[in-house]
């Protein structure tokens, strides 16, 4: 995950001045530096289609992170009750242990991806400087997150509660974005 956020951080450096240390940006620093890097405007007005499309499909992404953030902590709530009252039946109980143990797993993915969306935000006015093959990969990168986002919304919700497949649809995902940052940068040095 480090080699991720090095990736994310090296693509902010034209926008952002101060110095980072990658290998130390904890999931909490991150959010820090989430909140700095919102201080900027970002002109939507009179602006192209396609970064519109980019900017729609970032706050897709950042809506159903919030999504699954809140489901994961009401159902957290819940079942912290029920298991203090031992209410909870016996596959209950283990599902509820699953999802404790994803927590912090999830939490270090979800600080990533704030990261990723606020760069990628921050850095959304060169899709117009971008070909259209770049585009076309960039744009299908960001849907390809669009759909983990959307999936992870139903893996975690009460009604499904999968929190094994959670960890192998995490991992997926991180390859893709490890993938799309390898070819992002492979590309701009050769």
């Amino acid at each position: 995950m480090e080699e991720i956020v090095s990736y994310i951080v090296k693509r902010l450096k034209p926008v952002y001045n101060e110095e980072l240390n990658t290998s130390q940006l904890s999931a909490e620093e991150q959010l820090h530096l989430v909140i700095k890097l919102l201080a900027n405007s970002i002109h939507t007005l009179y602006c192209p289609r396609t970064l519109l499309e980019v900017v729609a499909l970032l706050r897709k992404v950042a809506f159903q992170c919030l999504t699954v953030s809140e489901q994961v902590t009401n159902g957290a709530a819940t079942r912290q009750q029920q298991w203090l009252s031992k209410s909870l039946r016996s596959r209950q109980r283990q599902n509820y242990l699953r999802m404790l143990a994803s927590v912090p797993y999830l939490h270090s993915v979800f600080s990533l991806i704030t990261l990723l969306v606020t760069v990628e935000l921050l850095k959304a006015q060169i899709i117009s400087e971008m070909d259209s093959s770049e585009k076309h990969s960039y744009l299908k990168f960001l849907k390809a997150l669009v759909q983990y986002a959307e999936n992870m919304v139903t893996y975690t919700s009460p009604e499904k509660n999968k929190w094994d497949e959670t960890w192998d649809l995490t991992e997926k995902m991180l390859l893709k974005v490890k993938q799309f940052y390898n070819q992002f940068f492979n590309g701009i040095t050769s």
